[in-house]
């Protein structure tokens, strides 16, 4: 509003006029109610220390480097391939997302290695990571004799990040694919089992105090049901389902502390799965066989 003159006993308003750079903002009376800055004392002998040097060189300072964790570096001892694995591989993951999840799955085993305390998170984000990663690149080998040159090289690579990565059924995955039919769909189900199975584990490790729905663990049967659950039935049964079949019971085994009803079925599946197998292949079953007998304390 033009003609309107604050007060003059305002304490924040200027004199009548235009303001130049001489007028004061704050009123003459409050200029000593501010503040003053405190004087600190020093005792004798006392020096102002001044910003730590920092010695750099092209290399990068050795104390900064050594608080790194290098993934790269630890995937061979040749240097010469450092580079590869460093900047050749992540460019190519930008382009390829299978790529990309392969190596934060490999660098995630690396932290799991290195932080102890957290070993469970990071191999369980690792294993979620390689299992997308997978799915994708099965997507691109489906189509057969169409990959081309490009295509060829990064299944090439991504197959060199996966022998980094050790998922929870890596041991029965390397088995059943060494002593499988050489029917590409049996394979297909073997493998689409597996999948399938080993990240319904991982949810069950991820919070094992959380309170969990039997739906959880009864989903992969309805997942794999159609092509996996005729395997286990004479007389089309294999060894092979049957062995992937006793590490569902280590599913149920986890879930059995939250429901009374379901007490007694995972061993009952693990036991039966031991009881059909030959002596060959129930060496495949240890780790559920181990689980079963530490839970019943034996």
């Amino acid at each position: 509003m033009s003609g309107v003159v604050p007060p003059s006993d305002l304490p924040f308003s200027a004199p009548p006029g235009r303001r130049d750079a001489s007028t004061p903002i704050v009123h003459a009376s409050l200029e000593n109610s501010f503040p003053k800055p405190l004087s600190v004392h020093r005792p004798p002998g006392y020096a102002t220390l001044g910003r730590r040097t920092h010695k750099k060189s092209r290399t990068g300072c050795s104390t900064c480097k050594a608080r790194k964790i290098k993934t790269y570096a630890t995937l061979t001892a040749d240097s010469c391939l450092w580079e590869f694995w460093r900047d050749d591989v992540v460019q190519l993951g930008l382009r390829q997302d299978y790529i990309m999840r392969a190596v934060l799955a490999v660098s995630a085993l690396h932290l799991a290695y290195h932080r102890p305390d957290r070993r469970d998170f990071y191999i369980e984000e690792g294993i979620l990571l390689h299992q997308k990663a997978s799915r994708s690149a099965m997507r691109v080998m489906a189509a057969g004799d169409k990959i081309d040159k490009d295509q060829a090289a990064t299944l090439f690579v991504f197959s060199m990040l996966t022998m980094f990565f050790a998922p929870l059924l890596a041991p029965l995955r390397a088995r059943i694919e060494a002593a499988a039919s050489a029917d590409p769909a049996l394979r297909r189900t073997y493998a689409h089992a597996l999948d399938e199975l080993e990240l319904a584990l991982v949810g069950a490790r991820a919070d094992p105090g959380a309170p969990r729905d039997v739906l959880d663990a009864m989903v992969w049967l309805w997942v794999v049901s159609d092509e996996f659950v005729p395997l286990l039935r004479a007389p089309t049964r294999t060894q092979e389902a049957v062995a992937i079949f006793a590490h569902f019971g280590l599913l149920l085994l986890r879930h059995h502390e939250s429901h009374w009803w379901l007490r007694g079925w995972g061993d009952h599946v693990i036991a039966r799965a031991a009881e059909i197998l030959d002596d060959d292949h129930r060496a495949w079953i240890e780790w559920p066989l181990r689980e079963m007998r530490t839970r019943r304390g034996g």
